[in-house]
């Protein structure tokens, strides 16, 4: 119900930031070094010696990935930073030391996307000249994973479609809705009101001094990236460097934002279908008739679920496909055609869309740090426009967040502009045709930042830090390594 259309990115920027695929370089970013060469890098810094972390093996659990080397701490931050004194709370923390600590740059702090993904264990992306010189630094933001997760329903109530189409349909909507919020207040009432990215930002100083160091590098995709931003303005002289893989927009309007990731989502189902009708070897060719063959298929889950798949679950399977290989979702697409639906249901399942710790965690944020709608008529509104522009994915996009409308905490208010005033340069990474996270706001959020240099991947990759891009890849950690950045203008494949 509420949260899908973001919490469904998690699941898709960690895949986007494993998998690297070979490239060639248009406009050379920067001169790089050999791959494993270090020998640009500034003097090494000994581990600091001042933190007064105590640090113990992370132990295994389902919050976290792999966590073999990694070890586990936790910061004490205060509840509302308006009132330091008051009430604290604890952030869980995780490190895996540099691989070389004679080669030690500094504490290289990651979070994989947005909540509710945690990074404490997810050094995967990272390779082993970044694995070697800097201590890698993982956290669960508050109110998420093991940092006093919220917590609303066991089990989420299940819906059939992925917006009202009826009277019925609404008051299903709604009554989720309801029971969700209901139970959010009850069991994390407390929390709420202290959720949202500046409060995590301060957070993240907290944890830049309990590690003992004076500047930190950041690295963080989409909601992450955009705190890294708001780090970065909020403590300028504490970045050592920053990287940002697709950073959404600082204080975007709910419409402009959904607007925008609309039409990517409806021109990437597009192109798809249109790929596919001149393609013989598409396996969703369907004679040359693919967007006949979709509407088929979609039309006979609207009237009854398939094999456990739901119409709802049936788009946002579709959605997620969008954001991968073409090939895997024209496969999942036929198969569905001749009746068989696992291979779209096990795309939602492996998704976490049913998992409803994450999704209560993921709402607490999303209702927080956005202006979302308050009342059942604002989405009605809101998905009778945006399904103007965007038919085969407005309604769905906007109900994705229904569960702000009865969110027992008001939004926070979040800058619409950035500076970081004294910061060092902020790379930011984006692929010029995201179906996801739109390119222009990487362009926008460039020149807030003064010293940001925009790195672009001509693709249609989720953005990330290094965008699915050998040659991205290339550039960001030769600026991690060197602190020189890309070139302005510079462009990869």
């Amino acid at each position: 119900m509420a949260g899908e259309r973001l919490a469904l990115l998690v699941a898709v920027v960690v895949l986007g930031g494993c998998g690297l695929s070979a490239a060639h370089r248009t406009t050379s970013p920067a001169s790089s070094p050999p791959s494993g060469s270090a020998t640009a890098s500034p003097s090494p810094q000994p581990t600091p010696t001042s933190s007064p972390l105590g640090w113990a093996p992370c132990q295994e659990s389902q919050v976290y990935a792999d966590t073999t080397g990694w070890e586990c701490a936790s910061v004490t931050v205060p509840l509302d930073y308006g009132h330091p004194d008051g009430r604290q709370i604890q952030v869980s923390i995780g490190r895996r030391p540099a691989a070389d600590p004679s080669q030690r740059i500094g504490s290289l702090v990651w979070l994989q996307s947005m909540v509710p993904a945690s990074s404490i264990g997810a050094g995967q992306i990272f390779g082993p000249t970044i694995l070697r010189q800097f201590d890698l630094i993982g956290f669960d933001a508050r109110g998420i994973g093991t940092s006093e997760a919220v917590r609303c329903l066991d089990k989420r109530p299940a819906l059939e479609h992925p917006y009202p189409r009826t009277a019925a349909d609404l008051a299903a909507f709604e009554a989720a809705a309801k029971a969700v919020d209901v139970a959010c207040a009850q069991n994390s009432g407390w929390l709420l009101p202290y959720l949202g990215i500046e409060n995590v930002a301060r957070d993240l100083d907290r944890i830049r001094g309990a590690l003992g160091e004076d500047r930190i590098t950041l690295a963080g995709n989409n909601w992450a990236g955009t705190l890294d931003a708001v780090y970065a303005d909020l403590f300028p002289s504490h970045v050592r460097a920053a990287v940002l893989g697709g950073p959404f927009l600082p204080g975007i309007d709910d419409e402009a934002l959904l607007r925008a990731q609309a039409i990517a989502s409806q021109a990437a189902l597009n192109r798809f279908l249109s790929s596919c009708a001149t393609d013989a070897g598409c396996a969703f060719h369907s004679g040359g008739r693919p967007r006949q063959a979709f509407d088929a298929v979609m039309a006979r889950l609207t009237r009854a679920p398939g094999a456990g798949l739901s119409e709802r679950d049936a788009w946002l399977a579709v959605w997620l496909g969008l954001m991968g290989a073409d090939s895997d979702l024209a496969r999942a697409l036929a198969a569905a055609a001749s009746g068989d639906y696992s291979i779209l249901k096990e795309m939602v399942d492996w998704s976490g869309l049913n998992d409803a710790a994450g999704m209560d965690q993921y709402d607490a944020y999303n209702c927080m740090d956005y202006a979302r709608g308050r009342t059942p008529q604002a989405y009605a509104e809101l998905a009778a426009r945006l399904r103007q522009i965007a038919p085969d994915f407005g309604g769905m996009l906007a109900y994705g967040d229904f569960g702000c409308a009865y969110w027992p905490a008001p939004p926070n208010a979040t800058a619409g502009t950035l500076s970081a005033a004294g910061a060092p340069p902020i790379v930011i990474v984006a692929a010029r045709d995201d179906p996801q996270t739109p390119y222009a706001w990487s362009v926008e959020l460039s020149r807030q930042l003064p010293s940001a240099a925009l790195l672009t991947v001509e693709s249609a990759a989720v953005s990330t830090i290094y965008s699915d891009s050998q040659c991205a890849r290339q550039a960001v950690d030769h600026y991690l390594l060197t602190l020189e950045p890309p070139a302005t203008g510079s462009s990869c494949r």
